[in-house]
């Protein structure tokens, strides 16, 4: 979830990220790709490539205590490469796609074999997991006094910082200054911390208690270990980072591969996520150090976090290159969604200069950083500006892999293997970013039209965030010399010289100078529409000089929702707390409630009669019939009595 801004490709200077970029530079860069705004939807719509709206996910995410998933209904990515074309697939990192019974975990979805965690988002080092949950402890005042009661795990509360304390004060009179122990004076960010409040150095626990031996804080609802080898909680991984266990597990599936065999590996790093609140970002100390430049400490830390998955990026191509893999590869960067930037999410991504964040439909909550590699590809070093969704990686790398997309479902993915080898016309020219009732949200895209309605967050996250990254130079040798630039020179494939390298990257780098003549939109006050292709920054709001517009794109929106089924979320069920299962995020409902897989997929139907039993005349869907593009694969969309023609636009 790298923002728009965090690869070296798109025109940031600021954090190197050679091996990603050397392999985007040598293959084809998306510069029209789009994801969802958060990540169970887009995870959804890459493995069914079904849009979030026909699946019931298109309403926020999964957290780890609620008892809804991806239906089993719907086959998966891995699903169709093994049974359809012989493939072993293995998955390695996060899931989230739920995990309330085991049926729906990884191994029962199409992967031989799993390495990760099931929830949103882990520590790092700990692979512990807090996640949401009910009863959570109330959020006061976080400027309030301190004289009622303690300050709770999770509560935004610390001494004020206009008070100094003891070290503060003997610091003044020339003191070194230590603590070891207990603080309990406030967490819920870093400057509340001993570090920066007088102590030079601190060992211990920041919270009121801790366990004698694990030191586990027992307080904490909704927290537990959440790191799985398949179906068996992999205790032996605690303590070591992250992005380090899951490229060594990535390395470790390829070198034991048998390349007889097709394989598909799906690598979901949790960099650059934030982890728990109480310490969102880490790295190791001596990577954060080689960015001692950026003056910004929690920019510098993610720097640390982003360097890391690059470094995973090119020793993963450095393998499949030593094992004779890389010349049959088909290799896809992408991120599941915008850059929480700003502090959104307690993240320092970048998005600039696009606007809005992770969980906004601006497009940098919805513009995904991405590219596509391989020597399949008859055109490559390029930048394609073909329209593509990330539902529409399924049928995409099924026809790259040598299936007949034909032989896929019903989908609403495209299959844009073609457009994309050949640089040749993408079906694809109308997208739906989403549509949630529930947060009266929605926004599409048609041609060069983008329209927005309705506001996320109030309008707090409406903005542009930096940093912009564009000072000093860009390091071509470093992408010259990187791990992924010597396997392709090794495999016969150098990378494009440095005149091409800085072509490409001019033509993917955006400059959005402001207009005295741009009409700002306010999303709390009125709809939005923007023509995206001449306007990516979304600075200039047509809205009110082509209402003939808006009333296609609101008629089109309509037709979408009118097959859209209602959101899957469920209430969080209080058994699920790890408490209740050694401090570990489990299948819960397996324990309370067993059923079979036959009984869970009963179950699933019968929920699927209720949804189809609602009544959605007051929607004409003959009124105004619009696609997602002309998609020859697909003739029809049945909903309920209606059928609704695939016509091109």
């Amino acid at each position: 979830m790298e923002g728009w801004n965090d690869v070296g490709f798109h025109g940031s200077n600021q954090i190197p990220t050679p091996n990603i970029d050397a392999l985007a530079y040598s293959g084809t860069i998306l510069h029209n790709y789009y994801v969802n705004p958060i990540c169970t939807p887009s995870r959804s719509a890459l493995m069914t490539g079904l849009h979030p709206i026909h699946t019931g996910l298109q309403s926020g995410v999964l957290v780890g205590a609620a008892p809804y998933a991806l239906p089993l209904s719907h086959k998966l990515m891995p699903e169709f490469l093994a049974s359809h074309l012989g493939y072993a697939t293995h998955g390695v990192g996060k899931w989230h796609l739920g995990s309330h019974r085991a049926a729906y975990t990884p191994t029962k979805r199409g992967f031989l074999s799993h390495v990760g965690y099931w929830t949103g988002h882990e520590d790092y080092y700990d692979h512990t997991a807090q996640e949401l949950y009910q009863p959570v402890n109330k959020i006061g005042n976080p400027f309030a006094g301190l004289q009622h009661g303690v300050i709770k795990t999770g509560e935004p509360k610390g001494i004020p910082l206009r008070h100094k304390i003891l070290p503060q004060f003997l610091q003044a009179l020339s003191y070194r200054t230590h603590m070891v122990g207990k603080w309990h004076l406030g967490h819920h960010r870093s400057t509340y911390l001993p570090l920066q409040r007088g102590f030079e150095s601190h060992l211990g626990y920041w919270t009121g208690k801790e366990a004698y031996f694990d030191h586990t804080n027992m307080n904490k609802n909704g927290w537990g270990y959440d790191f799985r080898r398949n179906m068996s909680v992999a205790w032996e991984d605690f303590g070591n980072y992250a992005t380090d266990i899951f490229t060594n597990e990535a390395l470790d599936v390829i070198h034991h591969h048998n390349v007889s065999q097709p394989l598909f590996l799906y690598l979901a790093h949790l960099a650059v996520h934030s982890a728990n609140t109480y310490q969102p970002l880490q790295a190791p100390s001596e990577v954060v150090e080689k960015f001692s430049y950026i003056s910004d400490k929690n920019r510098r830390t993610f720097a640390g976090m982003l360097y890391k998955l690059d470094e995973s990026v090119g020793r993963v191509v450095k393998l499949l290159q030593d094992r004779q893999m890389l010349q049959d590869s088909i290799i896809v960067f992408t991120t599941d969604n915008g850059g929480p930037a700003g502090g959104f999410d307690v993240n320092w991504a970048s998005n600039w200069p696009l606007r809005g964040v992770k969980d906004t439909l601006w497009e940098g909550g919805v513009r995904g950083a991405g590219f596509i590699w391989s020597p399949l590809l008859k055109m490559k070093s390029r930048v394609s500006n073909q329209m593509m969704n990330i539902q529409d990686w399924l049928p995409t790398l099924y026809k790259g892999a040598g299936g007949n997309p034909n032989d896929l479902p019903m989908l609403d993915g495209m299959n844009l293997w073609d457009s994309l080898s050949e640089d040749s016309a993408s079906p694809r020219n109308l997208m739906l970013h989403n549509i949630d009732d529930k947060r009266s949200i929605a926004s599409l895209r048609v041609a060069e039209w983008k329209f927005t309605r309705g506001s996320s967050y109030g309008g707090k996250w409406d903005k542009w965030f930096g940093p912009t990254g564009r000072t000093g130079d860009y390091n071509v040798s470093l992408v010259q010399t990187s791990e992924v630039a010597q396997a392709l020179k090794s495999m016969g494939s150098p990378i494009p010289d440095e005149s091409t390298i800085k072509a490409l990257r001019s033509q993917v780098t955006f400059e959005c100078p402001k207009s005295d003549d741009d009409a700002t939109c306010n999303l709390a006050q009125q709809v939005c529409l923007f023509n995206i292709t001449a306007d990516p920054c979304e600075r200039n709001n047509l809205a009110f000089k082509y209402p003939s517009v808006i009333k296609m794109m609101e008629e089109t929106l309509n037709t979408f929702n009118a097959t859209a089924i209602p959101p899957g979320n469920k209430p969080i069920d209080p058994r699920a707390d790890p408490k209740f299962f050694d401090y570990t995020w489990t299948n819960w409902l397996d324990f309370y409630d067993p059923k079979t897989r036959e009984e869970v997929l009963l179950e699933e139907k019968e929920a699927q009669k209720m949804d189809e039993s609602l009544d959605w005349k007051d929607i004409d869907v003959q009124q105004f019939i619009y696609t997602l593009g002309f998609n020859p694969e697909r003739k029809s969309r049945v909903f309920k009595d209606e059928q609704v023609q695939i016509t091109q636009i």
